[in-house]
This record gives structure tokens, C-alpha cells and sequence, in this order.
């Protein structure tokens, strides 16, 4: 097969794996429908975005949470 087919492929797993993701978060539905837009307006730059978005994410909650 054409390493393009495999590419594609690559990068639909990688959206519906960010999606699932996404879905199952704890996070409003505002912010899961605009994640959800970016990963698929934008399918390999959205996927690095999510992820760097959600580790800052979870940075933040830890000192937060450290605070108290």
C-alpha cells in the first residue's frame, strides 16, 4: 500500500482517539466542542494543540491543588 493510505489512517486514529478522549473529560461542553472543532478543522496540528493545552491544563490543577 501507498505510504499516504497509511498516513491517513494514522492521523484519523489519532483524531478519534483525541475525540474519545475529549468526550470523556471533565470538562464543560463549551470546551469539548471547541477541542473537538480544533482537532477537526485542523486534524495533525490539532492533535499536538490538544496535547499541549491539556498537559498545561493539568500543570495548572496541580499547583492549585498543592496550594490549599
Amino acid at each position: 500500500m501507498n505510504i499516504t493510505i497509511w498516513l491517513i489512517v494514522l492521523v484519523f486514529l489519532l483524531d478519534f482517539a483525541v475525540i474519545w478522549n475529549i468526550i470523556q473529560s471533565k470538562h464543560t461542553r463549551r470546551h469539548k466542542v471547541l477541542s473537538a472543532l480544533v482537532v477537526i478543522l485542523f486534524p495533525i496540528i490539532g492533535v499536538s494543540i490538544y496535547h499541549l493545552v491539556a498537559i498545561k491544563c493539568k500543570k495548572i490543577n496541580h499547583y492549585k491543588t498543592h496550594e490549599l
